[in-house]
């Protein structure tokens, strides 16, 4: 994990464990209280296979971000993970992608992305 400007930047295991998600929202929380937490950048390019249970707990880190009025964006999921997850129907729902991680924070640098800017 690293913060750049306001953007925490998280690179995401490939076999995630609750205890692994339990730190990514404690990292978030704490970022957070301090003020000024834009959005978080998502790096997937570590996890080369997917299932639900693993998907929704990677996802979660949304819905977190959007409790603290910050965006999350997905970013580097390789073509594997995501034939898996339209196989497995997993609904993405409004969560936002981007192919790098150049182009995920450009996508949390736009006003209209940043929930705390509305």
């Amino acid at each position: 994990m690293y913060a750049n400007r306001n953007i925490l930047v998280i690179s995401v295991p490939a076999d995630i464990t609750s205890t692994d998600i339990a730190n990514l929202y404690d990292e978030i929380s704490r970022r957070a209280a301090k003020g000024g937490l834009q959005g978080v950048v998502v790096d997937c390019s570590k996890i080369v296979a997917a299932d639900t249970v693993q998907a929704r707990r990677v996802f979660r880190v949304a819905k977190l971000a959007r409790l603290y009025r910050s965006s999350a964006v997905f970013c580097c999921i390789r073509e594997a993970v995501a034939a898996a997850l339209v196989e497995l129907d997993f609904k993405l729902g409004d969560v936002q992608t981007a192919t790098t991680v150049d182009q995920a924070m450009q996508q949390l640098d736009k006003p209209d992305v940043n929930l705390a800017a509305s």
